[in-house]
């Protein structure tokens, strides 16, 4: 693979690296003072929860800047830039730009809600929903902007090579944003059978494998014909509603195996456990399997007429 085809392959990797880093800069300070109050007596448990927390927004700001780096660079032919580590210093800095601000708009709501009144847990609440927002929107800036800056940089766009495994993967990576974020809700109920905070998280984060390993089996079951590119307003789309589907299939399945099988066949709790568990794990790979499958049917088959020319301009380069 020349210069320029490995440039168009690992640009959107660069990209969410170099978010993942920018968003790690910050957290060193915060993880530093956490350390002291550990070693002073406090709860490991708050220590392995903030970790989580961090662990969980790493994931989706490398994933949404993953999809966007991708997203734009296949509809404006952005895929590659003749000096690709300035691109990633320009998107370095507008994400810093973009943290100080957020920082500086989140004290003075703080402050603000403070002085008026409003409880702090309302306060918080509220910020946990627009960080995923206002993060998104950073990323896309700062991303805008340094493509604009480097405009003049980009190289000539080539047919790319198969993207199935690069889909499948992002929309495994949805799932596992998802679950992630939804270990503060799952830990209270692991803490009942697990004492230790460290403990249950892993053995959370364990349990949590399976399903996306499975979400991406299914995308890739879906994409059999192959797909020359992302499209990340289809993954987009199909990732949510695989997600909601199998999450109301889930909840169908506890239902249908807690209140109708196991009273109507007189199933031990284990063999309703299992079965139970046996529906989740079919409904993500078949959830994710027909999305995949639908949203992306009208593109497989230009994908596939496209994959012999990549090929020869890969072999050619």
């Amino acid at each position: 693979m020349n210069r320029p085809q490995a440039q168009r392959t690992n640009l959107p990797w660069l990209a969410a690296a170099t978010a993942v880093v920018v968003a790690m800069l910050p957290f060193l300070f915060t993880l530093k003072f956490m350390l002291a109050r550990n070693a002073e007596g406090q709860d490991p448990a708050v220590l392995w929860i903030t970790l989580e927390t961090f662990g969980s927004g790493l994931l989706f700001k490398g994933w949404v800047t993953f999809l966007i780096a991708q997203w734009r660079g296949e509809r404006r032919g952005e895929l590659a830039f003749r000096r690709p580590a300035l691109l990633m210093l320009a998107f370095a800095v507008g994400l810093l730009v973009w943290i100080a601000l957020t920082t500086l708009l989140y004290q003075l709501a703080f402050a603000a809600l403070h002085q008026s009144g409003v409880r702090i847990d309302l306060m918080n609440a509220a910020m946990t929903l627009l960080s995923p927002l206002l993060s998104t929107l950073g990323i896309w800036l700062a991303w805008w902007t340094a493509t604009r800056l480097l405009r003049n940089d980009v190289l000539p766009s080539l047919v790319q090579p198969n993207m199935a495994p690069r889909v499948a993967g992002l929309a495994a990576l949805s799932l596992a944003a998802v679950l992630l974020s939804l270990t503060p809700l799952a830990l209270p109920t692991l803490m009942l059978a697990v004492s230790d905070a460290r403990l249950g998280l892993l053995v959370y984060w364990g349990s949590a494998t399976l399903p996306v390993v499975l979400a991406f089996v299914g995308a890739l079951l879906g994409l059999r014909g192959g797909v020359h590119a992302v499209h990340g307003g289809r993954l987009l789309g199909a990732s949510l509603a695989a997600i909601v589907s199998a999450g109301l299939l889930s909840y169908g399945s506890i239902v249908l195996t807690s209140d109708f099988l196991r009273p109507q066949f007189d199933l031990s709790a284990g063999v309703a456990a299992t079965l139970c568990a046996m529906l989740l794990l079919a409904s993500i790979i078949g959830c994710y399997g027909l999305w995949i499958h639908v949203l992306y049917r009208g593109v497989r088959r230009d994908g596939a007429a496209r994959m012999v020319p990549a090929k020869a301009q890969g072999a050619a380069g």
